[in-house]
């Protein structure tokens, strides 16, 4: 459970900093940084998954 903590917690960090000047409503920021950290968790389970 403790790398998804810190997967979600540097792509939240890392979508936001990178959003932050394109002037996207709040709607758009949240949903943004919402599908990259679900998408981060999958890629990083799958990743891990495949790994022996």
């Amino acid at each position: 459970m403790f790398p998804f903590y810190i997967v979600h917690q540097t792509t939240i960090i890392a979508t936001a900093f990178a959003l932050r000047g394109l002037g996207l409503p709040a709607w758009g920021e949240a949903a943004l940084t919402i599908a990259a950290t679900a998408a981060s968790c999958v890629l990083t389970y799958e990743t891990v998954r495949r790994i022996a």
